[in-house]
């Protein structure tokens, strides 16, 4: 599985590409738990560029807010296309998560409206596999 990290300070951007399944949820899951327990206290995923989440996504997104609650800090997410907006909707995780069209958005939303995309730019993406 591929995902595009971006790291400010102690906010993580993780965009999962493609898809989350059977196959690739416990490695993202991972990766994320393993993130905050080394210091991130907000977490900004970026599905903008996710086709599938199986309903098992559910569950380890519970997972991972249960994990970055548990260290006092916080899950963003944004960037929903219809399709997994329609899970979310089903799921009424609409109702659960705070969800931004995009992380520029989510980004401005955690910082108390202060608008750093200028800096946000600046710092690269990694690729990374899962």
């Amino acid at each position: 599985m591929e995902v595009f990290e971006q790291q400010l300070a102690k906010i993580l951007i993780l965009r999962p590409i493609d898809r989350l399944d059977s196959t690739s949820l416990q490695k993202f899951s991972d990766h994320a738990k393993m993130k905050i327990q080394n210091g991130v206290r907000a977490l900004i995923l970026d599905l903008s560029e996710l086709n599938y989440m199986s309903s098992a996504g559910i569950r380890i997104l519970t997972m991972i807010d249960s994990t970055i609650q548990s260290f006092k800090g916080n899950l963003l997410i944004c960037g929903l296309n219809p399709q997994v907006k329609e899970l979310f909707e089903l799921a009424c995780l609409d109702q659960v998560y705070k969800i931004f069209p995009d992380k520029k958005v989510a980004l401005k939303a955690l910082l108390g409206g202060k608008d750093i995309s200028a800096v946000q730019e600046q710092i690269p993406e990694k690729q990374i596999t899962l």
